[in-house]
């Protein structure tokens, strides 16, 4: 019993309540802590007036005090949420609990949490393949003999220009002069360029197939880097949208249960208005 005294004014000093001057508790409060643990039962109940029930209900009634003052600490915090940190703080103090989200918000965030799983779960996925077939099915190796056949294509066909000034400018029965010395020109540059061409795309043909395997290697690892950073930016997008709709629904729950806290704590005090202040 003289214990549940001592927690009952513990309770009240913790929560800036004073002792009201009508209190019995008044008189047991100026006593040190060990002339109260001499108090009998029969002592509290005959000249103060305090029985084990009272006591009982004092300590229910200021602990819900104490509880209801943590929610309204929680609750002010989340008037303005101006960072994920804060947002992860939070709800890490059981907001959620307190406070109601509309449940369109809630959808909307579960949804575009799938949608970073999703793409989480496809680059992992993407991730556990192997170099090869990470190549293959996304048809990554340059289809060099297509280029080598241009290639080819473009210096024949600079090669008829070159062919065609020639005849024009050696016999006029099919063409004139200016047009046989224009097209020897143009042909004979056309020629060198794609002639030039059509070598470099023969080596790295050849290159590639010496170093096939190694090319294979770099275009996976490109590859899966390049997801990964498509990955990066579409999380922090997705990301940023949550925060921006949790932090609003947060903020407003927050304001309106924080009033409506406030009232109970009120009401809560008005219960032990007649011993504490």
């Amino acid at each position: 019993m003289q214990a549940k005294l001592n927690i009952i004014l513990k309770l009240a000093k913790e929560l800036g309540l004073s002792v009201a001057a009508e209190s019995p508790f008044k008189a047991i409060e100026a006593m040190d802590e060990t002339d109260r643990l001499r108090l009998s039962i029969e002592d509290l109940i005959d000249e103060f007036n305090v029985d084990e029930e009272l006591c009982d209900d004092l300590t229910q009634k200021l602990n819900e005090i104490k509880k209801k003052g943590f929610e309204i600490k929680i609750l002010e915090s989340g008037r303005s949420v101006d960072s994920t940190i804060e947002l992860k703080d939070l709800k890490s103090r059981g907001v959620g609990n307190l406070v109601t989200i509309p449940r369109e918000i809630l959808d909307q965030v579960k949804l575009l949490e799938s949608q970073i799983r999703n793409e989480q779960e496809n680059l992992r996925s993407q991730r556990k393949k192997s170099k090869e077939t990470i190549v293959e099915e996304n048809n990554l190796l340059p289809n060099l003999n297509f280029r080598v056949g241009v290639s080819l294509l473009l210096t024949l066909f600079a090669g008829v220009f070159v062919i065609l000034g020639y005849i024009a400018s050696t016999d006029e029965r099919f063409y004139d002069k200016d047009f046989g010395y224009w097209s020897m020109l143009l042909g004979g540059l056309g020629l060198l360029i794609t002639l030039n061409l059509l070598i470099i795309r023969i080596v790295q043909a050849i290159k590639f197939q010496i170093n096939k395997r190694k090319a294979v290697e770099d275009l996976a690892d490109k590859f899966i880097s390049k997801l990964g950073a498509e990955y990066e930016a579409l999380e922090g997008k997705i990301r940023s949208k949550i925060f921006s709709l949790e932090s609003l629904a947060y903020s407003e729950g927050c304001k309106k249960q924080c009033l409506e806290s406030k009232n109970e704590m009120n009401e809560l005090r008005v219960n032990v208005v007649a011993h504490f202040k």
